[in-house]
């Protein structure tokens, strides 16, 4: 397929201003909130998962509602896509009616990773340097809780 040419009406960019400058606002505040990420996960999580959502939102303005979904159940996003919803729904559901710590870290981390591969999948070679970088830490985390080769731990303890 070659380069496709999209008109963007003044209502699109306008829609995508408010959404993505909402989403803004409410990653801000979700990392404003990392200091009593210990405490009390469940803020963090729903502050930065209803930015996610205006972030999504803002490119579904951008490209269209039909567009935009095409694109997500395309080959290349269809992981990505069903990694996503489901972290949100599971961020959700494990904030307000598990109400469990461990959860909700886990489901926010998922989250997190998912936009941030949405994110950077629309820049040239960003899907390759993005899975290039996990699997360096994935090694590095790998290493350190799981000893190197000689059979002794890594840790500094």
């Amino acid at each position: 397929m070659g380069v496709q040419e999209v008109t963007i009406t003044r209502e699109q960019l306008m829609w995508f201003g408010i959404l993505a400058g909402t989403g803004a606002l409410f990653m801000f505040l979700a990392f404003l909130s990392l200091p009593m990420l210990v405490v009390a996960p469940s803020k963090f999580a729903m502050l930065f998962t209803v930015g996610s959502i205006c972030f999504m939102g803002s490119f579904g303005a951008l490209r269209g509602p039909i567009g935009f979904a095409q694109n997500l159940l395309t080959k290349e996003r269809l992981p990505f896509s069903l990694a996503y919803v489901t972290s949100l729904f599971l961020t959700i559901w494990a904030t307000m009616f598990a109400q469990s710590y461990l959860l909700t870290l886990i489901f926010a981390t998922v989250q997190m990773v998912s936009l941030a591969y949405f994110l950077v999948s629309y820049l040239p070679g960003g899907t390759r340097a993005l899975t290039f970088i996990g699997g360096m830490m994935w090694n590095l985390v790998s290493r350190i809780v799981g000893g190197s080769g000689g059979g002794g731990s890594s840790l500094p303890i």
